[in-house]
């Protein structure tokens, strides 16, 4: 139960439950943790039709009578509807964020639409193209930026100088470099994912850090 829960909750409950069934209960308190809630379920159902909804890029009706054929206004360009199964597909050629209407009509000409915003994001690119030279034993910031994709980015880089880090939520290049670097040229890979859905985009870009002895 709950920390502010009364010290007769389940003999309450008992009578309560007996009172609105006509039939005797017994209740008892455990402390293991129970099944979700019905608020937490149906919360539950909602994520799952969402995230169905967002996987699925078939437009679907109910009711009418079936033998449904669909028609569409204002898709980005690059998208078709295929009017007996009102599946969307093909490859957009332009980011924006577009209002489509579509309609369907049943086998006995009834007919109806729904709107809904259609957004095609660009494709993400890291624009940093070089990084500023550090010095051993001195500490250090750069960030790396951006464009096109769905914000928020996931950021991470690989063969950075020992006593440096990538911040995973701001692209900030951080630390202090360790005296034990070997000053030189250092390779470093750096991965973008972004939080476009269904499915994250990545990318990744291949940029130099030069570090100077001290």
């Amino acid at each position: 139960p709950e920390p502010k829960a009364p010290p007769d909750l389940a003999p309450r409950l008992s009578e309560l439950l007996s009172q609105w069934t006509g039939r005797r209960w017994v209740a008892s308190i455990s402390s293991d943790a129970g099944k979700p809630t019905l608020a937490e379920q149906k919360a539950a159902r909602g994520d799952a039709l969402r995230n169905e909804a967002e996987n699925n890029a078939t437009v679907q009706a109910i009711g009418g009578t079936p033998g449904y054929s669909w028609t569409s206004t204002a898709l980005p360009a690059g998208l078709s509807l295929n009017g007996s199964t009102g599946v969307v597909s093909g490859t957009p050629t332009a980011a924006g964020t577009t209002s489509v209407t579509f309609t369907v009509t049943d086998a006995n000409s009834a007919t109806a639409s729904a709107t809904y915003s259609m957004r095609v994001a660009a494709t993400p690119s890291i624009s940093t193209s070089s990084l500023a030279g550090g010095t051993t034993g001195t500490a250090y910031a750069a960030t790396v930026a951006a464009t096109g994709g769905v914000t928020p980015y996931v950021w991470s880089a690989t063969g950075m100088p020992n006593g440096l880090s990538v911040n995973a939520s701001t692209g900030a290049i951080t630390g202090k470099v360790a005296l034990t670097v070997t000053p030189g040229t250092y390779n470093l890979t750096i991965t973008l994912q972004d939080s476009f859905l269904p499915t994250n985009q990545t990318t990744t870009k291949a940029v130099t850090l030069t570090v100077n002895p001290a």
